[in-house]
């Protein structure tokens, strides 16, 4: 059976249903990616098995366990519909690891006013935004050191 098959279901799958991509849904908003395949060793051989890199990443611990959780049922079902030329089904395994927690810092937080101050005394007028990205900072304020990044 064909695991490239399995993927492109599943992925196609996620793209269909909103899981892929910037995911909004209930007024909660993360992304994921498939960002990474490795499948194949050959254009006429029939990849029987592949290895993928995803990520999911929200501010909401728990709508970004949803969007893993797609993620997961997406797979398993795309496995369910590719079978071998003797009836067997797909098999899918996971593996997860949480890299880093999302955090968010009130616009009073004393290293958000100094930032902005210090924007300000360039000239320049400061912008308040969330990042997505894993930073130097998600690891500081997980260890109870409010940090913001600019740039």
């Amino acid at each position: 059976m064909s695991a490239i098959a399995v993927a492109a279901l599943a992925i196609a799958d996620l793209v269909e249903q909103g899981w892929h991509g910037l995911v909004e849904k209930d007024g909660r908003r993360g992304t994921s990616n498939v960002g990474v395949i490795q499948a194949g060793a050959a254009t006429n051989v029939v990849a029987e098995s592949a290895a993928l890199r995803a990520e999911a990443r929200g501010h909401d611990p728990a709508f970004r366990g949803r969007i893993v959780k797609a993620i997961e049922k997406a797979f398993n079902d795309a496995a369910k519909r590719v079978r071998s030329v003797d009836g067997r089904s797909a098999r899918v395994t996971f593996t997860g690891r949480l890299d880093y927690e999302a955090f968010r810092l009130a616009d009073d937080e004393p290293c958000v006013v100094a930032a902005c101050s210090a924007v300000r005394g360039l000239g320049l007028s400061p912008r308040l935004d969330i990042s997505n990205g894993g930073l130097d900072a998600n690891w500081m304020a997980a260890n109870g050191i409010p940090t913001v990044t600019l740039g």
